[in-house]
């Protein structure tokens, strides 16, 4: 996992729904864009449904990030998944998937500080 500190550019309006054996996960795909250097540079993440919404475009915040690549039919996949976001007109975070803060079980709305992070 890591973080990363930029701009929110794009959300997608529409959720996708998954089916798994644990039931559906709906998702959105949002964009991240922040200043890596002398380029700006995008990142594009999936934001789970039981996560509360409460962001829009062009608002700062610092996501923390979990990247994992899967095989599938002899080509490689990633997936960039939100554990966590911490917006600076918040003093909340939020962590979307369960245990995301270093394997915990999932907290409340609000019970999460910007201290949480550890980067």
């Amino acid at each position: 996992m890591f973080a990363q500190k930029g701009v929110i550019v794009h959300i997608d309006p529409e959720w996708t729904s998954i089916e798994t054996k644990n039931g559906v996960i709906k998702k959105k795909k949002v964009m991240l864009e922040y200043e890596e250097g002398m380029y700006k540079k995008r990142i594009v993440f999936d934001w789970c449904d039981d996560a509360p919404y409460e962001f829009n475009l062009g608002c700062t915040a610092t996501v923390l990030l979990s990247v994992d690549a899967t095989e599938y039919n002899g080509r490689w996949y990633n997936r960039i998944r939100c554990e966590g976001m911490v917006m600076p007109s918040s003093p909340r975070a939020y962590f979307p998937l369960k245990g995301a803060a270093e394997n915990k079980p999932r907290k409340e709305k609000g019970d999460y500080e910007a201290s949480d992070f550890n980067y």
